[in-house]
């Protein structure tokens, strides 16, 4: 095989090798770019999950503060604690993960108004 035949594949190899590496590369920080964008949706979805969780232990809490003691000034507070709940429910239901997670919070907004309305009558 004559010099410049094997300095042809040679090139070749090294082009279709580099090409490989270049196309392996581009795939792997796709990759992670987009697991990244996931992991922040996941992340942001798992700290309006506790945000809700833990203003619905105080609202609770403040709702058995108002049966024991009857004390007119807690209300406020639940109040607020009640439209933060509403308000983090609504920031998950515009970006659900799943059509099953929207589904369980279209149900606990349901529950929330029934809820609602029954501490107003109280």
């Amino acid at each position: 095989m004559p010099l410049a035949r094997k300095f042809g594949v040679i090139s070749a190899i090294l082009i279709f090798g580099f090409a490989a590496l270049a196309a392996a590369y581009w795939r792997v920080t796709t990759v992670n770019s987009n697991a990244t964008v996931d992991t922040q949706r996941i992340t942001h979805f798992g700290e309006n999950v506790d945000r809700i969780n833990i203003e619905f232990l105080d609202m609770r809490r403040l709702e058995k503060d108002f049966i024991i003691n009857q004390d007119l000034s807690v209300l406020d507070g639940h109040a607020k604690l009640l439209n933060g709940i509403e308000a983090g429910i609504a920031e998950i239901l515009a970006d659900a993960p799943t059509t099953e997670v929207k589904k369980q919070l279209d149900d606990m907004s349901e529950y929330l108004a029934l809820y609602k309305g029954s501490f107003n009558e109280m």
